[in-house]
């Protein structure tokens, strides 16, 4: 795969990432920020797990724009099941 190809699959994962956070939040993006001495990356993040997601589900840029915007839900059900379960081992 030429470079030019993997940029355009990572601008519309990039984009893909936006839109999904966009859409589970009735349109508002988070700006990056620092609260309290923590970095919170807000819509930046699903954009970079778009941009991943798109790069490795590469069959076409339409497959790659679907896949941006449906992974960062299943990567934050995987964040939280395993939250759950480190705080559910600590109580005991």
């Amino acid at each position: 795969m030429d470079l030019p190809t993997i940029a355009m699959y990572a601008s519309l994962g990039f984009a893909g990432g936006l839109l999904h956070t966009a859409l589970r939040s009735g349109g508002v993006l988070v700006l990056p920020q620092v609260k309290e001495g923590k970095l919170y990356l807000g819509c930046l993040l699903s954009g970079l797990i778009g941009l991943v997601s798109a790069v490795a589900v590469d069959n076409s840029w339409l497959t790659a724009f679907f896949a941006a915007v449906a992974i960062p839900d299943v990567a934050e059900g995987a964040v939280r099941s395993g939250q759950a379960r480190l705080s559910g081992r600590r109580r005991k």
